[in-house]
């Protein structure tokens, strides 16, 4: 948590949201500037998301984006751990020989008073409580799992750690997309070292953008693709 809001986040307001049925106040939406994803910044939540999410790919062309097909996927990267047999059976199918433990929340005897106010303050209005946000409905206050398992966390990146055919440029941001102009296909990135130096980095397959749900996008509009 010492994390947010330093030279690691990027830390971007959030818009005002005021509707009806929902309202958000302003404030610093923690997106990270390391390796392993914003789970290092924050909370270190396991939550894949809502079916419904991935299943809107399908009306861009993509169906192999959808909850379907990318299910194993996503339990392919984890290990779910219950040493005391707490909670259901049901939660090893998240995952049994992935890389990343994960493990339901301890929870802290002194915040007992509290989980029991947020509870009643959710079921007040008739919300509903889960077990489980893994299937993807997401539809209830749950008891979340984390990337921290007897003490000790664990990084997304941990897998790609040590591996001969990844090289990782650290401190480097990305600047534009190399695009060929008479095909249109990306040949490949131009990054700006610690340096502030550009590089240009080309490829012989593909280069796959993976740098957050503002920085890929933010990517893309300044190699022109999207919105102007």
């Amino acid at each position: 948590m010492d994390l947010r809001n330093s030279d690691h986040d990027w830390a971007y307001k959030t818009t005002l949201v005021k509707r009806d049925d929902y309202e958000r106040i302003e404030k610093p939406n923690t997106r990270v500037k390391t390796l392993g994803g914003s789970s290092s910044l924050n909370y270190f939540n396991r939550v894949p998301g809502c079916q419904t999410t991935f299943d809107q790919w399908a009306e861009y062309g993509s169906d192999e984006w959808t909850w379907t097909p990318l299910v194993p996927y996503i339990r392919k990267s984890v290990t779910y751990h219950d040493d005391a047999k707490l909670h259901s059976s049901e939660f090893k199918q998240l995952g049994s020989d992935g890389p990343v433990p994960i493990y339901h929340a301890e929870l802290i005897d002194e915040m007992e008073d509290f989980r029991i106010i947020l509870t009643q303050a959710w079921e007040s209005p008739g919300q509903p409580l889960t077990e489980n946000i893994y299937d993807g409905q997401m539809n209830g206050l749950t008891h979340c799992c984390d990337t921290i398992y007897r003490g000790q966390r664990s990084g997304s990146w941990l897998f790609v750690q040590d591996k001969p055919n990844i090289t990782i440029l650290a401190k480097a941001h990305s600047k534009r997309l190399i695009i060929n102009k008479a095909d249109h296909f990306c040949r490949g990135v131009t990054v700006i070292d610690p340096f502030g130096k550009e590089l240009n980095f080309f490829v012989t397959r593909e280069v796959v953008p993976s740098q957050g749900v503002f920085e890929s996008p933010k990517l893309l509009m300044l190699s022109g693709i999207g919105p102007t």
